[in-house]
């Protein structure tokens, strides 16, 4: 299948060759939609909910390396907030800064408690 091009000609659609990203059709990329290889890391940190993976589908409008990868922060009642990155690398690191900041601020308002704790841990 060739790959799928927006109009600009970038590549719209990417998927992974072990933790590189590589441009890919529509039905490649499809396929992976599913799969758990896509999670780079999730985590519930003093009750929120933090999950980075690659999501394959260029969010980059305009110049520069295709954003495909993503954190997503949501507490019970919705969602808080989203971060883009362009490698498996800038998303682990992404996902730890944004962990390391909900922990911060857990104890800052006296959640201290929770501050440390994961799914496994709780």
């Amino acid at each position: 299948m060739p790959v799928t091009r927006g109009p600009d000609g970038r590549p719209v659609y990417y998927v992974l060759d072990g933790k590189a990203a590589v441009p890919a059709s529509f039905d490649r990329w499809s396929m992976l939609l599913n799969s758990t290889e896509r999670i780079v890391a999730q985590e519930t940190v003093a009750g929120i909910w933090v999950s980075t993976v690659f999501i394959g589908l260029d969010y980059r409008f305009g110049e520069g390396p295709p954003l495909i990868f993503e954190t997503a922060v949501q507490d019970d009642y919705d969602w808080q907030g989203q971060w883009r990155y362009s490698t498996w690398e800038e998303a682990e690191a992404g996902h730890r800064a944004v962990v390391e900041h909900i922990k911060a601020e857990a104890i800052r308002i006296g959640a201290a408690s929770i501050a440390g704790g994961t799914n496994a841990e709780q």
